[in-house]
């Protein structure tokens, strides 16, 4: 990844991406192949986190067209949060998926 490409991510998705980078290296499981997958993980999250800062600000309800209607961020938020989670399922990144690795070795 280009720096400016990382540059122009939230402080938030910087620090969750190194973490992310961390634990697969301390778990000896980053490889190459997944670059693609930790790409849409990365992006997922910074979506995930701009719909979150969108919600903050505007609120839950916006004022539509035939009165009070959910803010879109919601949906949006909601998508990126459940892709975040399969993709760290995935790369065992959850405490549910470290136990079961941890039952694996034993």
């Amino acid at each position: 990844m280009k720096s400016n490409e990382i540059d122009s991510l939230t402080v938030e998705t910087q620090d969750f991406m190194k973490s992310v980078r961390n634990a697969l290296k301390k778990a000896g499981a980053l490889d190459r192949a997944d670059c693609g997958a930790l790409h849409i993980l990365q992006t997922e999250y910074e979506t995930y986190i701009l719909a979150e800062k969108e919600i903050k600000k505007s609120g839950l309800v916006q004022v539509g067209k035939y009165g009070l209607t959910a803010n879109p961020a919601i949906n949006i938020k909601d998508k990126s949060c459940h892709q975040v989670l399969a993709l760290m399922k995935e790369f065992g990144l959850t405490a549910k998926a470290r136990q079961h690795i941890k039952k694996l070795d034993t």
